[in-house]
This record gives structure tokens, sequence and C-alpha cells, in this order.
């Protein structure tokens, strides 16, 4: 089955950082692409106050490939 347009457009974006709200630290960059979902992973943030989420960088979640589209291209 051929790739989406979207995942074809993801692809060159793997392993760059962008702002991401389901991001803990609300940064995360995309480690990998799937049919419908994309596994990203916390990066640390630009905000010296909220120092305490730095617990959380490393860590994966998953994210609806049309929002990870939309973080990256929109």
């Amino acid at each position: 089955m051929k790739a989406s347009i979207k995942e074809r457009e993801l692809r060159e974006v793997v392993g760059k950082t962008v702002s991401c709200n389901m991001s803990p630290t609300l940064r995360a960059k995309l480690i990998k692409i799937n049919r419908k979902d994309c596994i990203m992973q916390v990066e640390p943030t630009f905000y010296t106050r909220t120092s305490d989420l730095t617990r959380d960088v490393g860590k994966t979640f998953r994210m609806p490939i049309d929002h990870t589209w939309n973080a990256y291209f929109f």
C-alpha cells in the first residue's frame, strides 16, 4: 500500500524538534512514523521556571499522524 502524502512529508522531518502541546515540556522530536500515528520523544523545555519537567525528557508518546503533520507544516 502506498504511503499517504502526510507520511511522505513527515519522513523529511524525522529527528527534528517541534513545539507540541501533547508533550509535558511543550517540545517533542519525531522518532517514528506509523500508518495512523507517530512516535514522539519529549525534549527539554525552553522555560527555566518549569525545570521540574526535566524528568520527562526522553520519554516517548504516540500522537495521531494528522496532529503531528499540523505541528510541523501548518
